[in-house]
């Protein structure tokens, strides 16, 4: 009986689906409006005061080489192409 009732709303819901509008046709609107956080002045100048010192290095560790060798000769063995290795 279950499966009846399966069947049933599965029929009836593909039966209404192209009933549905197109959404490229739907009305669409826009609506900008500009905001005025609280208290920005007073966190922008809370920020200046501090003095970071932000640096970036590009340094791989073994274990990270190893990792993406691996996943790479994985992805390659997937693919049915030869081993990086």
């Amino acid at each position: 009986m279950s499966s009846l009732l399966l069947a049933g709303t599965a029929i009836t819901a593909f039966g209404i689906a192209p009933m549905a509008p197109d959404p490229a046709q739907l009305p669409r609107r826009q609506i900008t409006e500009a905001i005025d956080p609280p208290g920005l002045p007073a966190q922008l100048l809370a920020l200046a005061s501090h003095d970071l010192v932000l640096s970036r290095a590009e340094q791989t560790r073994a274990t990270e080489l190893a990792r993406l060798v691996s996943a790479a000769t994985g992805a390659s063995v997937v693919a049915g192409q030869p081993t990086l290795m």
